[in-house]
């Protein structure tokens, strides 16, 4: 209990500081994206959302769209938020304007009072019939710091059997500034799995920040497909950005010396790890489980035609997260007891052993998928004409 209650002085302490050292850079809401990738058809459209949310305060938000308005459409750019309310803000990307295939970058800026945050946006366009796709991959695959080599492999598949062919190959670099840092153009005769390896020097005045290296696969001036890579940056001397030259910066340290006590404290006179572990695989496998559902919801997304269809889909599958949390946190919590039990017996190697069999078995999802399984794209098209013959309005899923 003694080591407990220096733990919980030592975070009021943090908590007191924080606002001190931090001053007001923080922001007042939370964007739950930091990149938007889309892909389309030359003649097709996709839409996504992003979750917003005011955290501190009544906010009024300003949505505005940079470098690709021909693109974007935005169901609502400009609106209020009480203290505590989630936005999800639909956005709806469309080629209307039959733009060329390609890979085209932008950003979106959130703004309230003074206050901007940016997330990049990459929008690639490919032709309908796609008869080589390629692969790209960068070393270093993340970061890079100025002066060094950036390489590229670049593989390129024949998706239809058409055998060895003369394919056009496109890269660049570009930032999503819209500058353009680098650009080739060659001529390769692949066959069903080509590989070409480029490397590239960064020079050492190389800005920093965010860049996009691109690829594009053109066949025959009909088939094109895109593959795009985020890449950062960074100067290798990081500590030369924050020269210690007040006190208010000597003050941040001190609280982040404080935080990482207080973590190493708490770690080592925890009572129960036990139940930490348990809790940690409870949201591992609710992640992995909300992974899978984002990726079939996005392949669902991508098929169906109307908005009327995607509306429909996007609820279906909200239900679905309902019910898997639902679902996950009944046998979390049925899990737990079992443990407090097993530990208030003092079976400290039963519990050793059925936490290590919990974490092999992950979480039961039979139950969920016995009463409801994630929509196909026919399943969605079947539900709408259902209630169209049975003489709904269906009209409503069109807001």
């Amino acid at each position: 209990m003694r080591g407990e209650k220096i733990f919980v002085a030592l975070f009021l302490f943090i908590l007191v500081s924080a606002p001190l050292v931090l001053g007001s850079g923080d922001l007042p809401f939370k964007v739950d994206s930091v990149l938007i990738k889309s892909s389309l058809k030359e003649d097709g459209s996709f839409t996504t959302q992003l979750r917003l949310e005011a955290l501190e305060k009544d906010l009024d938000f300003e949505v505005q769209v940079e470098g690709l308005d021909e693109f974007v459409s935005i169901e609502e750019s400009s609106f209020s938020l009480k203290k505590g309310e989630v936005k999800q803000l639909v956005l709806e990307f469309s080629n209307s304007q039959k733009k060329d295939s390609g890979i085209y970058l932008g950003k979106l800026f959130f703004i309230s009072g003074e206050f901007r945050k940016k997330v990049p946006v990459i929008l690639e366009i490919e032709s309908k019939d796609v008869l080589f796709d390629s692969k790209l991959e960068l070393f270093p695959p993340s970061t890079i710091v100025p002066g060094e080599e950036l390489n590229a492999d670049i593989t390129i598949f024949d998706l239809s059997n058409i055998g060895t062919s003369s394919i056009g190959l496109s890269y660049f670099i570009d930032s999503f500034d819209k500058e353009r840092f680098l650009f080739g153009h060659e001529s390769v005769v692949a066959d069903d799995n080509y590989r070409i390896s480029k490397s590239f020097d960064v020079p050492k005045d190389f800005s920093e920040g965010e860049y996009v290296f691109g690829v594009l696969v053109s066949y025959k001036n009909y088939s094109f497909a895109t593959s795009s890579v985020v890449f950062k940056v960074e100067n290798e001397n990081i500590s030369d950005k924050f020269v210690l030259s007040n006190a208010l910066l000597w003050l941040a340290i001190l609280v982040i010396f404080v935080i990482l006590l207080a973590i190493i404290f708490y770690s080592i006179y925890s009572r129960d790890k036990l139940l930490a572990e348990l809790r940690n695989n409870y949201q591992r496998q609710l992640r992995a489980q909300e992974d899978t559902l984002v990726r079939k919801e996005n392949e669902n997304a991508r098929l169906l035609k109307t908005s009327q269809e995607r509306n429909l889909n996007r609820e279906l599958f909200q239900e679905i997260r309902r019910k898997t949390e639902e679902s996950f946190k009944k046998e979390y919590k049925d899990r737990k007891k079992q443990l407090k039990v097993l530990k208030k017996k003092g079976k400290k190697d039963k519990l050793f052993a059925q936490l290590k069999a919990w974490k092999k078995k992950g979480y039961d999802t039979s139950v969920l998928e016995e009463k409801i399984k994630p929509p196909t794209v026919n399943d969605v098209r079947k539900q709408i004409k259902a209630w169209k013959k049975k003489g709904y309005d269906t009209s409503v899923l069109e807001k």
